[in-house]
């Protein structure tokens, strides 16, 4: 299995998936999920063009967890930054596609360093968490039994962070868990030390005023049903990038990327070919000179 050294400690290392040969289309997933629970399908299909690798964040799936360390939006920012330079360094074409949070992340990364990737897919994007900041709070206010009861209390009744369990699960072997059985399933996947430092720098994360500097061609989608990034917000976000490319999926709402992953596929493949045109039209015009 591929991991990528997190720092001189062997112990500490970032699982990844790594499927196919082409250019790198790079998936960063949500909270509280791993690379093989939010893209399995994205694999499959987007293997045959292209080389995907999607890593588990730091704390969650196959990569390390610790007590000791301290899990942050900044710190996993930092890690995937030094990771896509190495791929960079090894003269790769990027793409980096993201979900919710995991867009977050990659609008972070390429605003910060734009030359890393040609283009962006950003699904359900965030720039800020101040939607859930009142449920973050309000989480991060009980002690450490008080914070395992109320994540148990959300996980049974299928409440933020835990919703979506049926679309998560059925597109990996078509099995989907029980409450409880799902329950465990994600606190082992995170564990609540590494939830809470998330959570924790949930609170002050912000790219609000930043993002319309971004410059690179961005599709961005969203469910049209989304009560946590809903239409209205998608629209002012996406007229604000200088290249957005805003697609509303019907009948779907956060998760769309769960839900609706063949309308995704679609919406993806049509964006990354016709960025491809156009930069070889560049070259073209640029060799005849």
């Amino acid at each position: 299995m591929p991991y990528f050294p997190l720092s001189e400690h062997e112990d500490k290392k970032l699982y990844y998936i790594d499927e196919g040969k082409g250019d790198v289309l790079f998936l960063i997933h949500n909270w509280y999920q791993n690379g093989k629970i939010c893209y399995a399908p994205y694999v499959d299909h987007f293997s045959e063009k292209y080389r995907v690798i999607i890593p588990d964040l730091p704390g969650h799936g196959r990569s390390f967890k610790g007590r000791n360390h301290h899990y942050s939006l900044k710190s996993t920012i930092s890690i995937l930054t030094i990771f896509l330079k190495q791929l960079k360094k090894e003269k790769n074409t990027i793409y980096l596609l993201g979900s919710s949070m995991g867009a977050y992340i990659a609008l972070s990364i390429s605003l910060r360093y734009p030359e890393l990737a040609e283009n962006l897919i950003l699904i359900s994007t965030l720039v800020d968490f101040n939607v859930n900041s009142t449920e973050i709070e309000k989480m991060l206010s009980h002690g450490p039994a008080l914070l395992h009861a109320n994540l148990t209390y959300r996980a049974v009744r299928g409440l933020f962070p835990f919703d979506g369990r049926k679309n998560k699960f059925w597109q990996i072997n078509g099995k989907i868990p029980g409450k409880w059985k799902h329950y465990n399933q994600v606190m082992e996947n995170h564990p609540i030390y590494a939830a809470r430092d998330y959570m924790e720098s949930f609170l002050d994360a912000s790219i609000k005023e930043d993002f319309p500097k971004n410059n690179k061609p961005t599709l961005m989608i969203y469910g049209e049903n989304d009560q946590l990034t809903p239409t209205d917000f998608a629209s002012s976000v996406a007229s604000k990038m200088p290249r957005g490319i805003l697609r509303i999926i019907e009948g779907s709402g956060h998760h769309v990327y769960l839900k609706k992953p063949d309308r995704i596929f679609k919406l993806a493949d049509e964006f990354l070919e016709e960025h491809k045109k156009r930069y070889f039209k560049w070259l073209k015009m640029f060799w005849r000179r």
